[in-house]
């Protein structure tokens, strides 16, 4: 029996390899496996097969399994043919623990170096408008929203979608900190 790991993994890069990132992983979720080398003619000889991936377009992260350990290989030739770094969070098999390696400047963190993240449950919080959002690794995700609501227009007044972004991230952040305050006070007792 194969026991699958649980991988989440985030591409930096600028939006239109995003985008082309985001149309690669949803063809490879409506075929699910078939048609994998026409997806990514470099990767057909891939060793891992992917199951059960889904790309998220709210937080641009491609989500999916592999059997027992993450397809770190593939994402390196991802990461490369793209010409971006990445980050991996996952899950080995019957373990409670997520991990993290960054791929950045041609290096990967080494195993040594993917320390147990210390929230190993998935939180959710609701955004202003109203959507549920499932925080796997919260650390990350209260550094986004930091940097996100500090964002301000190059030129020119703030216009409305602006002034409402900026609502959005102060309002997210403010909540994912009180989910940190909570987890935190929580371990204490």
């Amino acid at each position: 029996m194969i026991q699958w790991c649980r991988n989440r993994v985030i591409f930096y890069a600028d939006r239109e390899t995003r985008r082309k990132l985001a149309s690669l992983f949803r063809g490879l979720e409506m075929t699910e496996q078939k048609g994998y080398e026409q997806l990514v003619p470099f990767l057909k000889d891939a060793q891992m097969p992917f199951r059960n991936i889904r790309w998220s377009d709210e937080e641009e992260v491609v989500y999916y399994e592999t059997p027992q350990l993450p397809n770190l290989d593939e994402l390196i030739e991802l990461a490369n043919f793209y010409g971006c770094p990445f980050e991996c969070t996952y899950r080995l098999p019957l373990r409670k623990e997520y991990y993290r390696v960054l791929y950045r400047d041609g290096k990967l963190s080494g195993p040594s170096e993917a320390e147990p993240i210390e929230d190993t449950t998935e939180l959710t919080v609701r955004d202003i408008e109203g959507n549920v959002k499932v925080i796997t690794d919260l650390d990350s995700a209260l550094a986004l929203a930091e940097e996100f609501m500090g964002y301000r227009p190059i030129e020119g007044r703030p216009t409305a979608f602006d002034k409402r972004m900026c609502a959005y991230w102060a309002d997210l952040y403010s909540k994912l900190k009180a989910l940190k305050e909570d987890n935190h006070n929580n371990k204490k007792q």
